[in-house]
């Protein structure tokens, strides 16, 4: 019995550590994306498309350049392989993670907060309130799954509706994620 626990406690964990490998890379090949890359790898001409690419070696900003090289060492430490001759993702709603201005980083653990019951909840694509705009909503009955860092008060979330998923985006609490699980806004966690 101890054995088949221990089994299925490292299978999850495999699962949520291959899952944010996948999350990592696709945030990382994003900024580059941004800055012009063209990709040569099946997997990045897949996901980002090089119709409007400019060139091999794209020019950063410092906070670009800081913010991939945490992205690498964080990759680095769960042991990422991403499969680039692959020609699909396996990123929750990639279609709103490609409009985010403030990209979220993946981290290994997630926790998935079941059968929202707290307040409605507006999901931005930035964590600057000035420029954010909206790009969902957490309602009662939702799964919202955590597994991104936060951004001081600000928390990345994937929104599931009736085991789909329907929206992602950042919003603002005083509530960290262990509380918000803690908080009766949630049937369970996982």
């Amino acid at each position: 019995m101890r054995l088949a626990l221990l089994f299925w406690v490292f299978s999850v964990m495999s699962v949520q550590a291959e899952d944010a490998c996948h999350d990592l890379w696709f945030t990382r090949n994003l900024i580059l994306d941004r800055a012009g890359q063209c990709f040569g790898t099946n997997l990045g001409s897949a996901v980002f498309n090089n119709s409007d690419c400019l060139t091999r070696s794209p020019d950063l900003s410092k906070q670009d350049q800081d913010l991939i090289a945490l992205l690498k060492r964080r990759e680095k430490t769960l042991d990422c392989k991403v499969d680039a001759d692959a020609t699909r993702l396996p990123v929750n709603v990639i279609w709103l993670r490609l409009q985010m201005k403030t990209l979220p980083v993946a981290r290994a653990a997630r926790f998935t907060c079941k059968d929202w019951s707290g307040p409605f909840i507006k999901l931005y694509d930035s964590i600057e309130p000035t420029t954010a705009k909206r790009t969902g909503e957490i309602e009662a009955g939702d799964n919202v799954v955590f597994a991104h860092e936060p951004r001081g008060k600000w928390q990345f979330v994937t929104v599931q509706r009736s085991s789909e998923y329907v929206g992602a985006g950042w919003f603002e609490s005083d509530l960290t994620q262990q509380a918000l699980g803690q908080s009766g806004y949630c049937d369970e966690g996982g």
